[in-house]
């Protein structure tokens, strides 16, 4: 996240940018790369106080250590956020040292490409684990310390598909799905106690998922090719998530193209159903190509 992207910004964001999360104390998961690793960049600019979590012990060592190297402040730790023993235990760790958790960003998880019939159910129970409880156990948790001290924020990483559906990623939009229902339905249990929670539901973005998802017949340089929707930077995708944090936006949904799906598909939802019907031919098409 350098200099010329938040020198995009107009004079008005960029002060409040700065006085909103300045010092601040931050968890991220999923933070070793992709998004997390894009926030983690840009909090570290404004001296917040990073705790940075991924699964990969490499990835996010690498990336605590390029935040302090460029003046920032972060610490780092291994979490496989399925663990709920061990989010709770970091969680009361990050409070008790610094007093305080300001904002939570709950983006730990992968995705699932293919034929719904084929999925075995220990991928179902995994990605379950990893993208729907992952972000209950981080929320739940950040939601006691916060109500405890008076406010933060919780900011979940849902997706497009978690709105619209996704034919062709059935477990990957069911955990989405229900990350965005549980969000808003937290968000208003946690707004009389200055506790805000946040989905952030993005379209496709150039992030390590395409790599990291399990399919039963497709590579992750294949899927990221079968993409016909344009694909945002990390940093596009940073700018629209700080700018919709600050504004304290239930749902964060971007791209443009991101925005229009989710209102056709309401508006028009038997188009919207054609549609998806012969996207999963195109994917099934796609699939089986030699």
């Amino acid at each position: 996240y350098n200099n010329t992207t938040i020198q995009q910004y107009n004079n008005t964001t960029i002060q409040q940018y700065m006085n909103t999360f300045l010092d601040k104390t931050i968890i991220i998961t999923g933070a070793g790369s992709g998004i997390g690793k894009g926030l983690a960049e840009a909090f570290g600019q404004q001296k917040a106080q990073l705790i940075l979590l991924d699964i990969n012990a490499e990835t996010v060592k690498a990336v605590c250590e390029s935040v302090i190297a460029h003046g920032g402040k972060a610490e780092y730790d291994v979490l496989d956020v399925s663990n709920e023993a061990r989010t709770y235990e970091i969680w009361q760790y990050v409070a008790k040292k610094y007093g305080r958790i300001d904002y939570v960003f709950n983006n730990a998880g992968f995705g699932i490409l293919g034929e719904s019939e084929n999925v075995p159910t220990e991928q179902w129970l995994k990605i379950v684990n990893v993208n729907l409880m992952g972000v209950i156990y981080g929320s739940m948790e950040a939601f006691r310390i916060m109500k405890a001290n008076g406010g933060g924020y919780i900011i979940n990483t849902a997706s497009l598909a978690g709105l619209i559906g996704a034919a062709g990623s059935l477990p990957y939009a069911t955990t989405k799905t229900a990350v965005v229902g549980f969000s808003q339905s937290l968000r208003a249990e946690a707004a009389p106690f200055g506790v805000k929670v946040i989905a952030i539901c993005p379209g496709f973005i150039e992030t390590g998922i395409y790599e990291n998802s399990w399919s039963e017949k497709m590579s992750g340089d294949k899927l990221r090719k079968s993409i016909r929707l344009p694909v945002i930077s990390i940093e596009e995708a940073v700018e629209e998530i700080l700018k919709g944090v600050i504004r304290n936006k239930q749902l964060i949904i971007f791209p443009r193209y991101g925005r229009t799906l989710y209102w056709m598909s309401r508006l028009f939802p038997s188009w919207y159903e054609k549609k998806q019907i012969k996207g999963m031919e195109g994917m099934r098409r796609y699939m089986n190509k030699k």
